[in-house]
């Protein structure tokens, strides 16, 4: 589940697509938004992160510093790897909007 900061004068959307770009490689469409997630971090930062689906990978996934391996699951097993409470409600919010769409 990709994450980054946003540069100056980029919207949330545009960091979320540069950010799995660079992390990926990956160029995909976007979908739903999903909900925001916020907590505090082990330095006692607080974060917001914001989130969407998105579908249609194009590109060539090479492992770099911040990304050693990608994996396609099958949406409802992908929570059983998962340790944080927040991104389970991310994927849970993924699995709903998938369930209404199909």
């Amino acid at each position: 589940m990709p994450k980054g900061k946003r540069h100056r004068r980029e919207t949330a959307l545009e960091c979320a697509i540069r950010e799995v770009f660079e992390e990926t490689g990956m160029r995909t469409k976007i979908g739903h938004e999903l909900p925001e997630t916020r907590y505090t971090d082990r330095k006692g930062r607080p974060k917001q992160v914001r989130y969407w689906s998105m579908h249609e990978p194009e590109g060539v996934f090479r492992p770099n510093g911040e990304v050693d391996e990608i994996r396609w699951l099958r949406l409802e097993r992908v929570g059983e790897l998962l340790t944080y409470e927040r991104d389970i409600t991310v994927v849970g919010a993924l699995q709903r909007v998938h369930a209404s769409v199909a």
